[in-house]
C-alpha cells in the first residue's frame, strides 16, 4: 500500500469507566493509520481530545501526502 490512510477513533482501552455514548468532548481519541489488508491498523498517537485528534490527523495527511479515510 503506497498511499497513507488515517483516521481518529475512540478506543474503549483509552475510555476505562466512559460509556461510548457520552459525549466526544469526554471521551479520549487516537489517530490511526490504516494497514494492508487483514491487519489491525496502528495507533501512531497517544489519547487526546476529539478536536485535538482530528486536527493531527489532518496535519498528519498534509506531511505525507495522504488521506482522510471517511
Amino acid at each position: 500500500m503506497d498511499e497513507h490512510i488515517y483516521y481518529w477513533a475512540w478506543s474503549e482501552d483509552d475510555n476505562k469507566g466512559i460509556s461510548y455514548f457520552r459525549s466526544n468532548y469526554e471521551r479520549k481519541f487516537r489517530v490511526f493509520r490504516v494497514c494492508e489488508v487483514n491487519s489491525k491498523d496502528e495507533a501512531i498517537t497517544e489519547p487526546m481530545h476529539y478536536q485535538e485528534a482530528k486536527d493531527y490527523a489532518h496535519r498528519i495527511v498534509k506531511l505525507t501526502e495522504g488521506r482522510i479515510l471517511q
